[in-house]
């Protein structure tokens, strides 16, 4: 039987529960001894070491249970038991280092910043703002987990389930990373673009090459429009037209149509015509389109749909 995509994870989840649990009782070791942390701050580590251990311990029971039963939802509702471990040891370590360091970093604002005086506030600031930048992730799932919709909860578990192709979705650090780098480099409106739209002999409007492509090339790879999954039962009902527009340009996979988050966002990629005897392009599991061999300027661009979406 073939493995599910949750079902390759789970052994890792187990894994990084068990380390963390670890470390929670390590910490909770070190801190017990610590005699330089003030008996509320020992208290409160301790408290929230104590549940961040029961949390991972829980969490890796947990999963190992729904691996066994091959239980999806099981698996996904328990990884909020390990984000909250996650949090709740993050937020220990930084009250170890504040216990330890705060005087020292006072010190330094007021010798900086003077207007701050030795008040303790901007050192408490600081953490706090440190704590959520790092911790970001694990409190965006935390999030998610609670208040996500019941249609990208299922669609996150078709995912996991290998029954739709997952979406991208990069976090905050890569984010800023692509940022930067657009900042830094000067692209201009034509860079990497191989194509342009226009009147097909095959059908209505085609995708043409305006130079040529080289092989292997992505031929889309500015095109960063957002993709959507919707269930075919939701457009069943709706007018002719509409499940028309979703029959002629999205993919199709089981009962999901894959398209763009709006149909006014229709780039040129979507209006490649099909050519099952000779195509030039192909198309990967990640939904990008490539060219199967060199592509002369002039020449229009087809793909065998059958490959990457099944028949309305």
């Amino acid at each position: 039987m073939i493995e599910k995509t949750w079902q390759k994870n789970a052994p890792s989840q187990i894994t990084l529960n068990s380390i963390f649990a670890a470390l929670g009782g390590v910490l909770i070791a070190v801190v017990i001894q610590d005699k330089d942390i003030s008996n509320i701050l020992k208290f409160v580590e301790l408290v929230l070491l104590f549940l961040a251990f029961l949390f991972f311990a829980v969490s890796a029971e947990a999963t190992t249970n729904a691996l066994d039963e091959k239980d999806v939802k099981k698996y996904v509702y328990y990884m909020i038991w390990y984000n909250f471990g996650v949090v709740l040891i993050g937020a220990s370590i930084t009250i170890i280092i504040y216990a330890h360091f705060a005087d020292r970093i006072s010190c330094f604002i007021s010798r900086f910043l003077p207007i701050f005086g030795a008040s303790i506030w901007p050192v408490i600031i600081t953490f706090l703002i440190v704590f959520i930048i790092l911790l970001s992730h694990w409190l965006q799932d935390i999030r998610w987990l609670l208040f996500a919709r019941k249609v990208e909860f299922s669609k996150y578990l078709d995912e996991l389930e290998d029954r739709v192709e997952p979406e991208s979705d990069p976090s905050c650090l890569m984010k800023l990373f692509y940022k930067c780098k657009d900042f830094s480099v000067c692209n201009r409106p034509h860079d990497s673009v191989y194509t342009r739209l226009a009147p097909s002999n095959i059908h209505g409007v085609g995708v043409f090459a305006i130079r040529d492509i080289p092989k292997d090339a992505n031929i889309f790879s500015g095109d960063s429009s957002k993709m959507v999954w919707v269930d075919r039962s939701e457009i069943e009902n709706s007018d002719v037209e509409i499940k028309k527009l979703y029959d002629d340009f999205c993919i199709i996979k089981g009962n999901k149509y894959c398209c763009p988050d709006n149909f006014n966002n229709l780039t040129v990629g979507w209006y490649l015509n099909e050519s099952t005897d000779d195509p030039n392009v192909r198309c990967d599991e990640k939904f990008d389109f490539y060219a199967l061999r060199d592509i002369k300027k002039g020449e229009e661009l087809t793909v065998d749909y059958s490959t990457f979406s099944e028949y309305p």
